[in-house]
């Protein structure tokens, strides 16, 4: 079932809020002397959700951009959120 869009102050139909839970972390095994390599992982929260690995902070940004302004049918059918 989908959330109900609601109006803002303006009139206009906002879409509903979603939420997302991030893990970060550096990989193991990096030398002291060396930047860490950092990984993340990102979830929806919502019935039927599973967290997806990522190798940089650029890769999540863009998982969120295509999420976010994805059409709600192809949400769905991907088994995201709407």
């Amino acid at each position: 079932m989908l959330p109900p869009t609601v109006p803002n102050q303006a009139g206009e139909i906002m879409q509903p809020a979603r939420w997302f839970i991030m893990r970060c972390w550096p990989e193991a095994g990096v030398a002291p002397d060396q930047q860490p390599v950092w990984r993340f992982a990102i979830e929806e929260v919502g019935p039927r959700q599973r967290p997806r690995g990522f190798g940089s902070l650029e890769a999540v940004m863009g998982y969120l951009g295509e999420r976010l302004t994805a059409p709600r049918e192809r949400r769905e059918t991907e088994g995201g959120n709407p």
